[in-house]
């Protein structure tokens, strides 16, 4: 058998309605190049608070899919959006990154060759923007902002979506202070940007194709923890069906593939516990 796993959200969400990244940041400015051109400083900011004084590490779902493919050979690759490096982490080696990699970093000048770890960089110390009444207002404006709605579309009166709506203003009120300035080449003073593939940058050729041949050639492809809205990976378990593999879908709720009957099989919940499951399972 060989499977192929597919881009799963990591330990911390970006898309949650609950506590995702976006819920705290403008994501205009902090996953577009548009806005990295604008303000470099606000992407380098959710990379300190998220990936460098978080420090993210390997959840079971991550252990599992490289136990899958270092002891019993029946995972040929990983297909993930996520770019945190978590999956290299926790072991697996044939890792295909669609949005490439927070963890690297690159000069932003063409003609200069500089390129460092994200840890390399004095990120935690490095100059913030004071906190004064405007961050206040600004805090205000997220608590009238945050929509919380039930599945109809109109607006959430319970108790518990009213409880969501103040604990993304409180994650708010209690980010640190943001950067005042982008880090900067050592060797010719222009801006860093991370790897990764932002909205308005074009995805990697290479593991793009690696990607597509995968999926043509499992016998079982899981789609883990995805919201299946994002092109052209969400495309790639049609792949699998029109090839004639099966598909098995892992996630917190359904997603247009089990609605529309791609996915051949489902298992509603946590991808951690779900791929711990089947990990004890395989060793019976």
């Amino acid at each position: 058998l060989r499977a192929i796993g597919a881009q799963w959200l990591r330990c911390c969400c970006f898309r949650s309605p609950e506590d995702g990244v976006w819920k705290l940041y403008d994501m205009r400015l902090c996953a577009s190049v548009e806005g990295f051109r604008e303000r470099p400083d606000a992407l380098w900011t959710v990379i300190r608070d998220h990936l460098v004084c978080d420090q993210p590490v390997p959840n079971d779902a991550h252990k599992a899919l490289a136990w899958m493919e270092s002891s019993l050979k029946i995972v040929s690759g990983i297909v993930t959006q996520n770019v945190d490096g978590l999956h290299q982490q926790a072991g697996s080696r044939n890792v295909l990154e669609f949005h490439g990699n927070m963890q690297q970093a690159t000069c932003t000048n063409a003609e200069c060759d500089f390129a460092c770890s994200i840890h390399s960089l004095d990120l935690t110390s490095a100059e913030t923007i004071p906190e004064d009444d405007k961050q206040d207002e600004q805090v205000q404006q997220t608590a009238e902002d945050v929509k919380v709605e039930d599945d109809d579309g109109s607006p959430a009166a319970d108790c518990e979506k009213q409880q969501t709506k103040r604990t993304q203003v409180n994650k708010k009120k209690n980010l640190r202070s943001p950067l005042k300035n982008a880090p900067k080449c050592p060797k010719c003073t222009s801006v860093l940007k991370p790897n990764a593939v932002l909205f308005g940058d074009p995805i990697p050729t290479k593991p793009a194709h690696e990607a597509v041949s995968l999926a043509r050639t499992c016998d079982l492809m899981l789609v883990i923890g995805t919201s299946a809205q994002v092109q052209p990976a969400s495309n790639l378990p049609r792949v699998t069906r029109e090839a004639g593999g099966k598909v098995l879908e892992i996630n917190v709720k359904r997603t247009a593939l089990s609605q529309t009957g791609v996915s051949n099989y489902i298992l509603l919940g946590k991808a951690g516990e779900q791929l711990h499951a089947i990990r004890q399972q395989l060793k019976l």
